[in-house]
C-alpha cells in the first residue's frame, strides 16, 4: 500500500468466494446472497462481481440499491427485500427487473390498482420476527389476491433468534412457516447465516446468507474461523509517532489512562471518523509487526493510541492492523459492545 495512505480497508476476493462456498456447503438450495447496505460496506462492485458467478440471485434492502446492482448485472435475480412504499416505485421495480417482498395490504391494493405486477414477488409471513409480513390468518386471503393479479408467489420470512439455535422461538417460526406449505408457492425462503449454519431444516429452497459472506461469525459463542470462514475486509492505519511517557503522565481526551512507569507510546492514524469504535474497551488491542499491542485512552476523531514495547523498534510508517486476518472483526465488536455488522 502506497505510503502516502494514512488509513485504509482492503478486500480479499478469493476470501469472498470461499465463504459463498462455505454457504453452499451441505445444502441443495439456492443461493440469494444479501448485498444490502454498499455489500455490507465492502463496496457493492466489488462483491457483486466477484460472487456473481457463484450465487444464483441477490438481495438488496432499498430499490435504489436494486436500480444500482441491476447495471451491475443485467441478468441476475435481485429481490428487494424492503419491497416498495409508494406506488409509482412499482414502474422502477419492472424497469429494473427486480423482484419486491410484499408484506402489507396497502402494497396489494396498490399493485390492485392498475399497477399490475406480472412478475415473481415475494410475500412475507410474520413467523414470529414482529416486524413486516402477513399474519398466517391473513395469508390465504392475500396469496389468492395476488395470484388474481397475475403475480408469480414465493414465500418467505425472517428469525427474530437464529443466532440464539436453542432458542424455543427458532422451533414456534418454523412451525408457523410450515402452515404454509399447502398453497402452491414457487419457492420458500426462511435461513439467513445464522439458520444457515445450525438449522438445516429451514433451508427450504433458498438460502440468505448475509453476515457470513463477508466472513463474520453469526453466533457470538463461535469464531468465524471455527466455522471456515475467511475475513474480507482488513482494516489498516499508518503508525504515526512514537513518544515516551514518564510515570503519571496521562494520554487523550479526559486523562482517562495514566502511565503507571516510563512507557513507550504510539499514535495511529484511525479513529472513529474512519469507522473505528470509539467506545471499545480496556482489551481492545491492533497488530504492528506480528504482535498485538494494546489501545490506551479514548480513541480519538481520527487517530488512537497504544502502549508498546520499549524495544520492539516500532518507527514511524509502520502498518498497524485494526482488523483483518489475525484479529477478527468479531474481536472489535466484542470489546465496543456492538456487532461486526455496525462496524464493516
Amino acid at each position: 500500500m502506497p505510503k502516502q495512505y494514512r488509513a485504509w480497508a482492503e478486500f480479499d476476493r478469493a476470501a469472498l468466494i470461499h465463504n459463498v462456498s462455505r454457504a453452499r456447503h451441505n445444502t441443495s438450495a439456492s443461493v440469494m446472497a444479501v448485498v444490502k447496505a454498499n455489500a455490507y460496506g465492502h463496496g457493492l462492485k466489488f462483491a457483486a462481481s466477484a460472487m456473481a458467478p457463484h450465487v444464483d440471485s441477490f438481495a438488496v434492502a432499498t430499490i435504489d440499491e436494486g436500480v444500482a446492482l441491476r447495471a451491475l448485472c443485467p441478468d441476475k435475480p435481485i429481490t428487494c427485500l424492503s419491497g416498495f412504499h409508494y406506488a409509482e416505485q412499482i414502474k422502477q421495480l419492472k424497469t429494473a427487473r427486480l423482484t419486491p417482498v410484499i408484506y402489507n395490504h396497502t402494497q396489494v391494493k396498490w399493485l390492485a390498482s392498475g399497477m399490475k405486477f406480472r412478475r415473481p414477488v415475494w410475500l412475507k409471513i410474520d413467523s414470529g420476527m414482529g416486524r413486516l409480513g402477513f399474519k398466517l390468518e391473513a395469508l390465504e386471503a392475500v396469496f389468492l389476491q395476488l395470484t388474481t393479479l397475475g403475480c408469480e408467489i414465493s414465500l418467505m420470512s425472517h428469525f427474530a433468534s437464529a443466532d440464539t439455535p436453542d432458542a424455543p422461538q427458532n422451533q414456534a417460526q418454523l412451525d408457523k412457516f410450515s402452515a404454509s406449505d399447502a398453497m402452491g408457492a414457487r419457492g420458500r425462503s426462511f435461513a439467513n447465516s445464522a439458520a444457515l449454519l445450525s438449522r438445516p431444516e429451514s433451508h427450504y429452497d433458498v438460502i440468505r446468507p448475509g453476515i457470513m459472506l463477508y466472513g463474520s461469525s453469526p453466533f457470538a459463542d463461535k469464531s468465524a474461523a471455527s466455522l471456515g470462514l475467511k475475513p474480507v475486509m482488513r482494516l489498516f492505519a499508518t503508525l504515526l509517532d512514537v513518544s515516551t511517557l514518564q510515570a503519571g503522565q496521562t494520554v487523550g481526551y479526559g486523562a482517562t489512562w495514566q502511565a503507571d512507569e516510563d512507557c513507550t507510546i504510539g499514535i495511529v492514524s484511525m479513529g472513529y471518523a474512519d469507522g473505528y469504535p470509539r467506545l471499545v474497551s480496556e482489551q481492545s488491542q491492533v497488530l504492528i509487526n506480528g504482535k498485538r499491542y494494546s489501545i490506551v485512552g479514548r480513541v480519538s476523531m481520527d487517530t488512537l493510541a497504544v502502549l508498546l514495547d520499549e524495544d520492539a523498534n516500532i518507527l514511524p510508517g509502520a502498518s498497524v492492523e485494526l482488523w483483518g486476518e489475525n484479529i477478527s472483526i468479531d474481536e472489535v465488536a466484542g470489546w465496543a459492545n456492538t456487532i461486526s455488522y455496525e462496524l464493516l
